[in-house]
Order: structure tokens, then sequence, then C-alpha cells
């Protein structure tokens, strides 16, 4: 009888480690998730032994070259750059605080047993933003052997909404006559990225004099 429970716990625990290591994006195809009653499908895509990318099938326009991510004029001329070779497609003051809130948006959005899991290893967020300032699209890359793999879709799923919910950046002239523009980082959760937006005091109540 004691061996009978000594096997049963063995094959549990395996069981409960299997279930904790399970990995969601080891090859290219389609994932689907439950976000808010409705079933959103993601393309996962796998390129070559380490590369993964997961993006939303719904959304997908200019981010879908899975090789190499280019963008144009509205007319298809090449981007306009300046004599040191940057474009000028947004207002560098107001892009840093819309940055700061989209870094936090991302870094807030794994539960604390995920970022646990995650911490110190790299996930790379390409957004691309159209002529408006909205953020239309949303690409996550990070390797085969990261723990991103263990990761459900629901949550990366959750970060994109919030991401084209919340974020909004002001293009300059040049900006808007651009297709579309690419905003990305990288984060490794190693440290605390602080909210730069927190709730605002109450405004004073109204006096009668």
């Amino acid at each position: 009888m004691k061996a009978i429970k000594i096997l049963a716990l063995v094959v549990g625990l395996a069981g409960a480690h299997g279930a904790m290591a399970a990995s969601y994006y080891t090859i290219t195809k389609d994932v689907t998730c439950n976000l808010n009653g409705k079933s959103v499908t993601y393309r996962c895509f796998v390129r070559g032994e380490y590369h993964v990318t997961i993006y939303n099938k719904a959304s997908a326009k200019y981010l879908i070259d899975e090789e190499e991510l280019n963008y144009t004029m509205k007319d298809g001329s090449p981007v306009q750059r300046d004599a040191e070779g940057w474009v000028m497609s947004m207002d560098d003051d107001l892009f840093s605080k819309e940055q700061k809130k989209a870094k936090y948006i991302v870094a807030s959005g794994f539960s604390t047993a995920e970022k646990a899991l995650i911490k110190g290893h790299r996930l790379h967020t390409i957004m691309a933003v159209t002529s408006d300032g909205k953020v239309t699209e949303v690409c996550f890359h990070f390797t085969t052997r990261s723990p991103y793999q263990q990761i459900p879709l629901s949550t990366f799923a959750r970060i994109e909404a919030s991401l084209k919910q919340q974020l909004y950046y002001h293009k300059t002239a040049i900006g808007k006559q651009m297709n579309y523009d690419i905003v990305s980082w990288t984060y490794d959760f190693s440290y605390t990225i602080p909210n730069p937006s927190p709730t605002p005091p109450s405004p004073p109540s109204s006096s009668t004099e």
C-alpha cells in the first residue's frame, strides 16, 4: 500500500510539473482564446529554432510581413528622413509621455506569478501606429526557449486590447502622411516600471459664497 501511495505521489508531481511547463508557442499555427466573451485568434509564427512572433489575425495588416517590417508614405514613396536618418513622425515630448504609458501597460499586464516566471527574460513589443495616432496592431516577440512559452494567450490578448484602447500618439505633418509607423521596445521584468498616470486626487468641493 505504501509503495502504491509513493508511486501515485510521483505521478501526481510529474503531472503537475507538466501542466506548469506547458509550451504554447513551439510551432507555427493559429491559437485561439476567449477575451471578454469573444473568441480571438492569434497567429503564432516560429522562425528558425528560436524566434516566436504572435499577433492578432483580425487586425493584421501592416505587421503581417513575418520576415520584414516596412513602412512608407501613403503614396508609396519612401519615408521622409532628416539629415541624420531619423523619421520625425511624432511629437517628441508627447511621444515620451505616451511611451511611458505603453511600457507600464505591458509591465502591469502580467500576474504576479507570471512576472516571477518571466523575470530576466526579454519580451519585445512592436506596435503599428496609423496616421491618426491610433495603435491598430501589436506583435509580441520572444524566444522558443524562454518562459513566455508558458504564458497563456489570454494574457497577451488583454495587454494588446489595453494598448489599443489607452494609447494615442500625436503625429507630425510627416507622420500624418505615412501609412503607419512603428513603435517598439524591449522589457525583461528585472525592474519596476512606475505608473505614469496615478489616480489623480479628487477635485476640491465647490464652495458657496
